[in-house]
């Protein structure tokens, strides 16, 4: 059944896929036929990084200028006329290519064609993608119970998933993921444009693009339900039912995975599928896929792979972090199972992978652990994956569990935050999100970093952003003394000129607990805070200090 895709598509598919042509043949799903072509150069290319508007957005230009992003070799599309020469050998579909890889997929039934391919002076090597079953961790969906707290009312039962992070503290200052795009690479959206929930966004044109990188079309509407509840723990705007983790973001879907059948092709897939959310400038990018064992054991990864370097979708994923956008990755739902370990791309080391808890902040079964093969903490972060709140294609509420759920409502958080200062790089961003969470100091394999406080990464990312300009500025500095403390806390300012200070002390719930105003000399001055102290819980604060219209912050811990 036809949706009539092209209605809400808002940026043309030609504007999007700039390098990343369409496909001239259907493809086959049992027999898919498959094959990745790598070129060796890009010589001779019609394109130039002198004139990248030629092959990104204008959007993801402006988001490589903002962070000091330079244009490089991989970001040239695939010489079209390698391309051409290919086709041009016989009955051959082209299904995308790849600028990041300098290769192309195409599909075609005769496998003597391999061999002029691979005679090409320009072909440097002709990998043929077979298929094989995917063994998962099934996933437990459950009825919704009704709930009648006041305080939850407008958020329905989604208002833990977000309260557990202070994401509710984000939305309560106006940022909802307002000018932010995110990219959900997933499995199918299927009935989703449907949904109430999504109603608000789509009338407002902030669904602005999707593509089926499986089936070669615009239609992402279908197949399968997996993206729709993922995309709705971000997206919704359903009020006394559910309001997800960004209602106010633009989203791109792009459909890169067969839920039916695995292809080695899918991580391809996932690659286009990135390469076009970088062309149309999205900023986060998220998906709910992972790649570990398979059936057919020839294609299975060892652990020793895990090292963010070998699978194509981890190789892919670095190189979409190195282009700016933040990319987040469910670790996996193979806590319980024989592999254990996260998947791929979350062994990616600019990947920010997200694990699974219950309500009550405890680590779920299913969730994948690492470490790293090369001993890297992950997962990264953790976040609510058991009974989370999501919306149904029969227009309906359910709780779905699973690290593919979790993820998402950690991307577009991140959205939000870096709503609160646009002059944050994705890394920058990804650093404050990590910082700011409870095991930081003492990670381990189950939890990683722990479950990070985005009212606490706000105040971490401001002062990224703007501590050292605030000193380049106006020359004034805090620094506090003794920290841990007890009973008493000591900061000493350096200002190039006298004036007032307003101080403010907030727990990580974002409670004001001590405020007081001063007064501080020219130069170095010493501000005694001895009282308030002694009443309050021992752990972790964050002191603000502000003078002059511009402010600072510093994490304080308190002992008893």
């Amino acid at each position: 059944m036809s949706y009539g895709i092209g209605m809400w598509t808002t940026v043309k598919t030609s504007t999007i896929f700039t390098l990343l042509l369409l496909a001239q043949t259907a493809m086959a799903q049992l027999a898919p036929n498959k094959y990745w072509v790598l070129f060796t150069d890009k010589d001779n290319s019609p394109y130039s990084l002198d004139a990248p508007e030629a092959f990104l957005s204008q959007r993801s230009i402006d988001r490589r200028l903002a962070q000091g992003i330079p244009f490089k070799q991989n970001d040239l599309p695939v010489n079209p006329q390698y391309v051409q020469q290919v086709l041009d050998l016989g009955e051959i579909g082209l299904l995308y290519t790849s600028r990041w890889f300098n290769a192309a997929g195409f599909t075609f039934t005769d496998s003597t064609l391999v061999e002029p391919i691979e005679a090409l002076p320009f072909v440097w090597e002709v990998r043929q993608m077979p298929a094989y079953r995917h063994r998962e961790v099934p996933r437990v969906e459950q009825p919704v119970q009704a709930r009648s707290d006041a305080d939850w009312q407008m958020y329905g039962d989604g208002f833990h998933q977000l309260w557990m992070l202070n994401g509710h503290e984000l939305h309560e200052d106006g940022f909802t993921g307002e000018d932010k795009l995110i990219a959900v690479l997933d499995a199918g959206f299927n009935q989703a444009h449907e949904i109430d929930a999504f109603q608000p966004l789509i009338q407002d044109g902030r669904l602005v693009g999707t593509y089926d990188f499986v089936d070669t079309q615009t239609n992402v509407f279908h197949s399968h339900s997996h993206g729709t509840r993922v995309w709705s723990a971000m997206a919704s705007y359903w009020p006394d039912s559910l309001i997800g983790a960004a209602p106010q973001a633009s989203y791109l879907l792009y459909r890169t995975e067969n839920a039916d059948w695995e292809f080695q092709m899918e991580e391809i897939n996932w690659v286009a599928g990135a390469e076009a959310a970088d062309s149309a400038g999205a900023d986060v990018l998220n998906t709910s896929l992972g790649y570990t064992l398979f059936e057919d054991s020839t294609q299975n990864y060892t652990w020793a792979d895990l090292d963010g370097q070998t699978s194509w979708i981890s190789r892919g994923a670095n190189i979409a972090a190195s282009k700016g956008m933040l990319v987040v990755n469910s670790a996996g739902n193979y806590g319980a199972g024989d592999w254990y370990h996260i998947g791929m791309p979350a062994d990616a080391d600019s990947v920010l992978a997200v694990g699974a808890l219950w309500a009550d902040s405890t680590v779920s079964w299913f969730s994948s652990r690492g470490p790293t093969a090369d001993g890297r903490v992950k997962p990264n972060v953790m976040a609510q994956g058991v009974q989370t709140r999501l919306a149904n294609v029969n227009n309906t509420m359910m709780t779905g569990n699973g690290t593919s759920f979790s993820g998402p409502i950690i991307a577009v958080l991140a959205a939000c935050l870096w709503q609160t200062q646009p002059m944050a790089t994705s890394m920058q961003v990804f650093r404050a999100i990590e910082e700011s969470a409870h095991l930081y100091n003492t990670p381990n394999d189950s939890l990683g970093f722990g479950i990070p406080n985005f009212f606490l990464a706000r105040m971490i990312l401001n002062d990224v952003v703007l501590g050292g300009m605030d000193s380049i500025m106006s020359g004034w500095i805090i620094n506090s003394f003794p920290n841990p403390f007890y009973d008493e806390v000591n900061l000493l300012v350096s200002a190039p000129a006298p004036g007032n200070m307003a101080i403010r002390v907030y727990d990580l719930s974002g409670r004001l607990v001590h405020s007081r105003e001063t007064s501080v000399g020219e130069g170095r001055t010493l501000v005694q805070l001895s009282d308030g102290w002694r009443g309050l819980s021992a752990g972790m604060y964050v002191l603000q200090a502000s003078m002059n219209n511009e402010r600072q912050s510093v994490r304080i811990q308190k002992v008893n």
